[in-house]
């Protein structure tokens, strides 16, 4: 998940900007992160879910939730609060008298994606399943997406600022410098945080990413099963042509059988392209076996004589 406990000056560039959702690559501030851990915050706050630390059969904190990772707490389905000590023997909230805080239906969604990834291995994402540490590397693609400068954005600034508007946080969280997500303090964190569950706009299609791993988050089409054989794939143009063409000719043929005028018309457009008297010997034999009468065909023999005699 975290790809290395060691802070090393490659690590950021190579766990987050190796992919790309919302902007097009490369489309990211060019500033440095130095060396850096991906999710270990630089201001260690202790957050904990109102429900579980009221259940007796529980006991101790979740190690996530000390994680610039998650907001809430999926199975009560409330936001977590920060607090201290520890349940058994003193713990306490930060602020007194918290009222439990529902978690919005996209705080819910991401923090749904980032327990199934601890407790599975894979994430179901829309357009497909994705290894756990996939979907870390994704969700912290987001989080610097987000905080990339708006003169990065460029034709992707309305999408951006509809995110920030759908969060209800001010763009970039308020912050006027680029720093990684995990240096900022966790009020900063947290609206980055939930600005990214936001970007579930890509999902119903109201945001348009540009990145090479955007259609992760968009769903495939498949086909629905109503009894009926599924249709046939479209065919390329050129396939399409063709077959209007055989169409075509077959339409002919069947025509210059019927009718001797039409027999005369096709037996006049394909003697133009006859440049000897065998080659008009082979168009007969060839009308012939495709059921055209030819002796009622006129100037047959005209365009024999005329031939003969040119290449006398």
């Amino acid at each position: 998940m975290l790809d290395s406990l060691q802070a090393h000056r490659a690590g950021f560039d190579t766990y987050v900007r190796q992919f790309s959702v919302l902007l097009k690559p490369g489309n990211r501030s060019k500033h440095r992160a130095g060396p850096w851990i991906a999710w270990i915050p630089g201001d260690r706050v202790q957050r904990a879910c109102p429900s579980c630390v009221e259940d007796p059969g529980r006991r101790g904190l979740r190690l996530i939730w000390r994680l610039a990772l998650s907001l809430s707490c999926p199975e009560h389905g409330l936001m977590l609060q920060e607090c201290f000590g520890f349940p058994g023997e003193y713990f306490a909230w930060t602020k007194q008298d918290p009222a439990p805080r529902s978690a919005s239906d996209a705080v819910l969604a991401m923090d749904r994606r980032t327990e199934q990834a601890l407790a599975t291995g894979q994430v179901e994402l829309p357009g497909r399943s994705v290894h756990a540490g996939v979907w870390f590397r994704l969700l912290r693609t987001l989080l610097d997406e987000l905080s990339t400068p708006v003169t990065y954005w460029g034709s992707r600034a309305p999408d951006l600022s509809l995110i920030w508007e759908s969060s209800g946080h001010p763009v970039r969280a308020g912050q006027a410098m680029w720093r990684p997500c995990e240096t900022f303090p966790w009020p900063i964190q947290a609206q980055l945080l939930e600005a990214s569950a936001h970007a579930h706009l890509l999902e119903d299609g109201t945001v348009r990413g540009r990145g090479a791993h955007a259609g992760l988050f968009r769903p495939v089409h498949e086909p629905v099963n109503d009894g009926h054989p599924p249709a046939a794939p479209a065919k390329p143009a050129y396939t399409r042509k063709w077959d209007r063409a055989k169409a075509a000719f077959d339409q002919a043929l069947r025509l210059a059988r019927e009718d001797p005028a039409e027999a005369q018309a096709l037996y006049n457009v394909f003697a133009a392209g006859c440049r000897t008297p065998q080659s008009i010997e082979r168009l007969l034999a060839t009308f012939d076996e495709l059921g055209i009468p030819t002796p009622e065909l006129s100037h047959k023999q005209d365009f024999r004589r005329s031939r003969d005699v040119e290449y006398a």
